[in-house]
């Protein structure tokens, strides 16, 4: 029975800090950081769910998925430059295509 409790209070102790963790990085997203550095901040664990030209520029739309939390982070990259970002919970909009981007006047941050 200890054995239960113990195992049961680890797990409860990881998926605790791991949530945490991934709140913990958005928070350090800045507009304008670069691909690289934004993959530096929230890891490799992303799927790119689209990507075109624009008028304003090549978009790229990476999602990450919170495996616990059930909040993803949605990332907008312009020419390969942080311009927008969000929290979006895939479970409030059952079969919503992801949050549609958003026309960026201007250049984008260089």
């Amino acid at each position: 029975m200890k054995k239960i409790l113990f195992t049961l209070l680890c797990s409860f102790i990881l998926i605790s800090c791991g949530t945490t963790s991934f709140v913990d990085r958005a928070k350090k997203l800045e507009l304008g950081m670069t691909k690289r550095e934004v993959i530096s901040v929230m890891g490799n664990d992303f799927r790119v769910i689209s990507a075109s030209k624009t008028p304003e520029g090549d978009l790229e739309i990476l999602r990450y998925v919170a495996t616990v939390s059930y909040t993803d982070y949605v990332i907008y990259l312009l020419d390969g430059k942080l311009v927008e970002w969000h929290e979006e919970n895939p479970n409030e909009h059952p079969g919503r295509p992801p949050h549609p981007p958003k026309p960026h006047h201007g250049k984008s941050p260089r």
